[in-house]
Protein backbone atom coordinates (compact mmCIF):
# COMPACT_ATOMS: atom_id res chain seq x y z
CA UNK A 1 0.00 0.00 0.00
CA UNK A 2 1.73 3.13 -1.24
CA UNK A 3 1.00 6.58 0.11
CA UNK A 4 0.84 9.41 -2.40
CA UNK A 5 2.95 12.54 -2.50
CA UNK A 6 2.47 15.02 0.31
CA UNK A 7 2.46 18.80 0.48
CA UNK A 8 5.67 20.73 0.92
CA UNK A 9 6.30 21.00 4.64
CA UNK A 10 9.66 21.76 6.13
CA UNK A 11 9.10 20.92 9.79
CA UNK A 12 9.54 17.40 11.16
CA UNK A 13 6.22 15.59 11.56
CA UNK A 14 5.45 12.69 13.87
CA UNK A 15 2.91 10.37 12.29
CA UNK A 16 1.02 7.18 12.93
CA UNK A 17 -1.03 5.15 10.43
CA UNK A 18 -3.45 2.41 11.44
CA UNK A 19 -5.68 0.03 9.53
CA UNK A 20 -8.72 -1.08 11.49
CA UNK A 21 -10.94 -4.05 10.88
CA UNK A 22 -14.71 -3.73 10.79
CA UNK A 23 -14.83 -4.22 14.56
CA UNK A 24 -12.45 -1.31 15.24
CA UNK A 25 -9.44 -3.50 16.07
CA UNK A 26 -6.00 -2.44 14.84
CA UNK A 27 -4.76 -4.82 12.13
CA UNK A 28 -1.67 -2.91 11.02
CA UNK A 29 0.15 0.14 12.42
CA UNK A 30 3.17 2.22 11.46
CA UNK A 31 4.61 5.27 13.19
CA UNK A 32 7.68 7.43 12.86
CA UNK A 33 9.11 10.87 12.17
CA UNK A 34 9.72 12.43 8.79
CA UNK A 35 10.51 15.83 7.27
CA UNK A 36 8.14 16.17 4.35
CA UNK A 37 9.56 18.34 1.60
CA UNK A 38 7.03 17.74 -1.14
CA UNK A 39 9.58 16.06 -3.39
CA UNK A 40 8.64 12.56 -4.56
CA UNK A 41 6.64 10.28 -2.31
CA UNK A 42 7.11 8.07 0.67
CA UNK A 43 5.41 4.90 1.80
CA UNK A 44 5.82 1.29 2.84
CA UNK A 45 5.42 -1.31 0.07
CA UNK A 46 4.89 -4.13 2.57
CA UNK A 47 2.64 -2.25 4.99
CA UNK A 48 -0.26 -4.54 4.17
CA UNK A 49 -0.90 -6.73 1.18
CA UNK A 50 -3.96 -6.53 -1.04
CA UNK A 51 -4.64 -10.22 -0.35
CA UNK A 52 -4.83 -9.55 3.38
CA UNK A 53 -7.28 -6.72 2.85
CA UNK A 54 -9.51 -8.93 0.68
CA UNK A 55 -9.24 -11.92 3.00
CA UNK A 56 -12.73 -12.14 4.51
CA UNK A 57 -11.43 -14.17 7.45
CA UNK A 58 -9.51 -11.11 8.66
CA UNK A 59 -12.68 -8.93 8.63
CA UNK A 60 -10.72 -5.89 7.41
CA UNK A 61 -13.40 -4.65 5.00
CA UNK A 62 -16.83 -3.92 6.30
CA UNK A 63 -20.02 -5.15 4.69
CA UNK A 64 -19.94 -2.34 2.12
CA UNK A 65 -16.30 -3.03 1.21
CA UNK A 66 -14.94 0.03 3.00
CA UNK A 67 -11.36 0.08 4.28
CA UNK A 68 -10.82 2.09 7.49
CA UNK A 69 -7.47 3.91 7.69
CA UNK A 70 -6.66 6.20 10.62
CA UNK A 71 -3.88 8.75 10.11
CA UNK A 72 -2.51 10.86 12.98
CA UNK A 73 -0.03 13.65 12.28
CA UNK A 74 1.58 16.01 14.77
CA UNK A 75 3.99 18.84 14.00
CA UNK A 76 7.18 18.73 16.02
CA UNK A 77 7.91 22.42 16.31
CA UNK A 78 11.50 23.49 16.41
CA UNK A 79 12.50 25.49 19.49
CA UNK A 80 12.19 29.19 18.88
CA UNK A 81 15.38 31.17 19.38
CA UNK A 82 14.61 34.18 21.53
CA UNK A 83 16.40 37.31 20.41
CA UNK A 84 18.07 39.06 23.34
CA UNK A 85 19.45 42.46 22.36
CA UNK A 86 23.02 43.04 23.42
CA UNK A 87 23.40 45.42 26.32
CA UNK A 88 25.29 48.48 25.01
CA UNK A 89 26.56 49.51 28.45
CA UNK A 90 30.06 48.06 28.03
CA UNK A 91 30.54 49.80 24.69
CA UNK A 92 29.25 53.07 26.13
CA UNK A 93 31.79 52.93 28.96
CA UNK A 94 34.54 51.96 26.54
CA UNK A 95 33.73 54.97 24.37
CA UNK A 96 34.37 57.15 27.41
CA UNK A 97 37.98 55.95 27.60
CA UNK A 98 40.33 58.94 27.41
CA UNK A 99 37.43 61.21 26.47
CA UNK A 100 38.56 64.68 27.40
CA UNK A 101 35.11 66.24 26.95
CA UNK A 102 33.46 64.17 29.70
CA UNK A 103 36.45 63.40 31.95
CA UNK A 104 36.91 65.06 35.32
CA UNK A 105 40.48 63.93 36.09
CA UNK A 106 43.70 63.71 34.11
CA UNK A 107 46.77 61.54 34.58
CA UNK A 108 50.09 62.89 33.42
CA UNK A 109 52.28 59.86 32.72
CA UNK A 110 55.90 60.96 32.76
CA UNK A 111 58.14 59.09 30.35
CA UNK A 112 60.62 57.07 32.37
CA UNK A 113 64.22 57.25 31.22
CA UNK A 114 65.25 55.00 28.38
CA UNK A 115 68.65 53.45 27.81
CA UNK A 116 68.31 54.26 24.13
CA UNK A 117 69.38 57.86 23.50
CA UNK A 118 67.36 58.13 20.28
CA UNK A 119 64.20 56.93 22.01
CA UNK A 120 64.78 59.39 24.85
CA UNK A 121 65.11 62.30 22.42
CA UNK A 122 61.94 61.32 20.51
CA UNK A 123 59.82 60.72 23.59
CA UNK A 124 57.37 63.33 24.85
CA UNK A 125 58.06 64.61 28.39
CA UNK A 126 54.66 63.25 29.47
CA UNK A 127 51.45 61.85 28.03
CA UNK A 128 47.99 62.83 29.26
CA UNK A 129 45.18 60.34 29.91
CA UNK A 130 41.71 61.57 30.77
CA UNK A 131 39.47 59.57 33.10
CA UNK A 132 36.32 59.67 35.24
CA UNK A 133 36.31 59.57 39.03
CA UNK A 134 33.22 57.40 39.30
CA UNK A 135 34.64 54.67 37.06
CA UNK A 136 37.98 54.80 38.84
CA UNK A 137 36.37 54.54 42.28
CA UNK A 138 34.51 51.40 41.26
CA UNK A 139 37.15 49.73 39.10
CA UNK A 140 40.51 51.14 40.19
CA UNK A 141 40.26 52.68 43.67
CA UNK A 142 44.00 53.22 44.03
CA UNK A 143 44.11 55.30 40.85
CA UNK A 144 41.10 57.25 42.12
CA UNK A 145 42.88 57.90 45.43
CA UNK A 146 45.90 59.31 43.59
CA UNK A 147 43.76 62.15 42.30
CA UNK A 148 42.35 63.08 45.68
CA UNK A 149 40.53 66.37 45.29
CA UNK A 150 42.78 67.47 42.46
CA UNK A 151 42.01 67.36 38.77
CA UNK A 152 45.40 65.93 37.83
CA UNK A 153 47.76 63.25 39.08
CA UNK A 154 51.25 62.25 37.99
CA UNK A 155 52.32 58.72 37.14
CA UNK A 156 56.09 58.27 37.18
CA UNK A 157 56.52 54.52 37.59
CA UNK A 158 55.50 53.14 34.19
CA UNK A 159 55.64 53.88 30.50
CA UNK A 160 52.70 55.65 28.83
CA UNK A 161 52.00 52.56 26.71
CA UNK A 162 51.70 50.45 29.84
CA UNK A 163 49.38 52.95 31.51
CA UNK A 164 47.29 53.08 28.34
CA UNK A 165 46.76 49.31 28.53
CA UNK A 166 46.00 49.51 32.25
CA UNK A 167 43.42 52.28 31.95
CA UNK A 168 41.90 50.78 28.81
CA UNK A 169 41.33 47.54 30.72
CA UNK A 170 39.73 49.47 33.59
CA UNK A 171 37.18 50.83 31.09
CA UNK A 172 36.29 47.33 29.91
CA UNK A 173 38.73 47.03 27.02
CA UNK A 174 40.74 43.96 26.07
CA UNK A 175 44.50 44.07 25.76
CA UNK A 176 45.64 42.52 22.47
CA UNK A 177 47.28 39.15 23.04
CA UNK A 178 50.42 40.22 21.19
CA UNK A 179 50.85 43.31 23.38
CA UNK A 180 50.18 41.28 26.50
CA UNK A 181 52.86 38.77 25.56
CA UNK A 182 55.39 41.43 24.55
CA UNK A 183 54.89 43.64 27.61
CA UNK A 184 53.64 41.04 30.08
CA UNK A 185 55.99 41.98 32.92
CA UNK A 186 55.32 45.73 32.71
CA UNK A 187 51.54 45.24 32.51
CA UNK A 188 51.38 42.68 35.31
CA UNK A 189 53.64 44.77 37.57
CA UNK A 190 51.42 47.82 36.98
CA UNK A 191 48.26 45.79 37.61
CA UNK A 192 49.77 44.46 40.82
CA UNK A 193 50.79 47.89 42.08
CA UNK A 194 47.41 49.48 41.38
CA UNK A 195 45.35 46.41 42.35
CA UNK A 196 43.77 45.78 38.99
CA UNK A 197 43.25 42.24 40.20
CA UNK A 198 41.65 40.57 37.17
CA UNK A 199 44.40 41.78 34.86
CA UNK A 200 46.95 39.86 36.91
CA UNK A 201 45.17 36.53 36.44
Amino acid sequence: MQRSSVAAWTLPWCFEIKILDKFGNVKRTWSGKHVFNGIGSCGWPDFISRSDILDESQHILNSSGTLTVVVSIEVEEEPTTVFVPKNPFVNIILEMFNDETTADVCFEVVNISSADEKERQKAEPSVSFHAHRLILKKCAPILAALCGSNDTASITDMKPDTFHHLLFYVYGGKIPAEDLMTHAKDIIDAADKYSIVNLKL
